[in-house]
């Protein structure tokens, strides 16, 4: 395929080999070119130490590419993993990979060429995207089908939090899930517009993804720390004489009591931001995806991990008018913001809501930010849309992102990567104004960018009031932020001299 003959002519040009990639995201058109794909990924990446990878499929639009793929490059790392301990201790310990290659209690079997997690610097897990596989089984945990054709994404999600907290158990005792950095996770399209098996609107799946997922991030998915090295006996003695922890939740749910110290109302510090992307289908028939960073408990200890309060801006647009085209509308806004203005030019605008939320391991070292554009006013009917501008957009976007950083510490100099998402009404051309919109407003920076089509995004970070003003939202920015060298050096500062 073309996209691995363009990922190979790069890798050597920053000399660097397929076996120096850590993480993979692949972009499907569709499911079903899957298997061909993965062929050709296969013989590109090989089997032994493979990346990690997610793998979904997106809405490209007609005549768009069927394929395409970013990644994350740790140069070098591939050949030392691949020697002797003569010498290469030191690289080994950058990067280390685990690859599930035979059924367990604790993580599905990796099927494809590709890793659960691949750790650098001995302080970033990457892991695969993770869907609702029962590992003992290798199937997708179901419920009884209540006859709305909605009733499989709840104990998936739940499967995939206890996959997650046991495979970053397994990397490092003591790393939970309050250690996550970013958090993305895919939902289904039709998952916008079905009831749930209660017959309540899709906003509900919005509300209860967000409520299930925080609470799994505060608690560990009930999942005890060193669980998995203690294998399954010890497990189930663990399980206080329950046939299984799902089982034993419940039970003591019920009688108003906790499992392995959950919290109740769990601490918003703990909760990175969660990025909610609607798309058009996940592997083998999945409904929900999630995929994560964490910080290893090591680099916890040494250097802190912060979640910042997130930062805001509302900018009032013109009155919308009725076209035909969302992105051929000027915002013509000016600098007068929302709390200057009186009631009377409130009711009559349509306002553009910019949140930022990042979330940072050290001072200066790696981190992870959301930045999302939402219309804060729905227009008053659906041939009436909001005035947008991708070039006005993106220069707030870019510096409400730049003021959160500098809050948090961080610096717009160390963006290693942005993931754009947009609403596919925008595909085609709009993605390349997209691009030549952020690289403007990004000025003299210039990080890899990815724009990935959806059909609704969302972010999750269990707060309703903040999460009421994300119901519109057109583009969202995920962040990813790395200073190898102070990340190298804090650390050995202080953990290792």
């Amino acid at each position: 395929l073309v996209v691995f003959d363009i990922l190979s002519h790069i890798l050597k040009k920053h000399g660097c080999t397929p076996q120096d990639v850590v993480m993979v995201h692949l972009y499907l058109s569709q499911m079903s070119h899957f298997g061909t794909i993965n062929k050709h990924y296969h013989s590109f990446f090989g089997s032994l130490l493979p990346p990690s990878r997610s793998c979904v499929a997106v809405a490209m639009g007609a005549g768009q590419q069927r394929v395409k793929l970013d990644c994350i490059v740790q140069q070098g790392s591939g050949r030392a993993m691949r020697q002797s301990d003569n010498g290469a201790t030191s690289q080994q310990r950058r990067r280390q990979v685990l690859h599930v290659q035979s059924r367990s209690f604790w993580a599905p079997v990796c099927v494809g060429p590709y890793s659960q997690a691949n750790t650098v610097w001995g302080c970033l897990h990457y892991l695969a995207g993770q869907i609702g596989l029962d590992p003992a089984t290798m199937t997708l945990k179901k419920e009884p089908d209540h006859g709305n054709g909605n009733h499989d994404w709840k104990p998936q999600l739940q499967q995939i939090w206890t996959n997650v907290a046991q495979v970053l158990d397994a990397l490092d005792q003591g790393t939970l899930l309050t250690n996550l950095l970013s958090c993305l996770i895919y939902i289904q399209q039709d998952m916008m517009t079905l009831p749930d098996t209660d017959g309540n609107a899709a906003s509900l799946v919005v509300s209860t993804t967000s409520e299930m997922s925080c609470t799994a991030i505060a608690n560990n998915a009930g999942i005890v720390p060193g669980i998995v090295d203690k294998g399954s006996t010890a497990m189930s003695n663990d399980l206080d004489g329950f046939e299984d922890e799902e089982t034993m939740r419940e039970v003591l749910s019920a009688q108003g009591k906790s499992t392995h110290g959950e919290r109740d109302d769990p601490p918003s510090s703990h909760i990175p931001p969660i990025l909610l992307v609607s798309i058009v289908e996940m592997p083998v028939g999945a409904r929900i995806e999630v995929e994560v960073v964490a910080a290893t408990q090591k680099a916890i200890q040494s250097l802190g991990r912060v979640v910042h309060p997130p930062h805001t801006r509302t900018i009032p647009l013109f009155s919308p008018a009725v076209v035909d085209e969302f992105w051929n509308w000027d915002t013509g806004y000016d600098d007068v913001f929302v709390d200057e203005m009186n009631a009377s030019d409130k009711e009559d605008e349509n306002f553009c809501f910019i949140y930022s939320s990042v979330c940072t391991l050290g001072k200066g070292c790696a981190g992870y930010a959301v930045v999302s554009a939402s219309v804060a006013n729905a227009p008053p009917t659906s041939n009436e849309k909001a005035i947008v501008n991708p070039d006005h957009i993106m220069d707030d976007i870019v510096l409400v992102l730049s003021e959160s950083l500098k809050d948090a510490e961080q610096s717009m100099d160390h963006i290693l990567h942005i993931r754009l998402y947009h609403l596919n009404e925008h595909d085609g051309p709009v993605c390349e104004q997209l691009r030549s919109s952020l690289e403007s407003a990004l000025g003299k920076l210039r990080p890899a960018v990815s724009l990935v089509p959806c059909f609704g995004i969302t972010i999750l970070n269990g707060n309703n009031e903040e999460m009421s003003k994300n119901d519109n939202i057109f583009v969202a920015m995920q962040v990813t932020l790395i200073e190898p060298t102070n990340l190298e050096t804090e650390l050995w500062i202080r953990s290792e001299r």
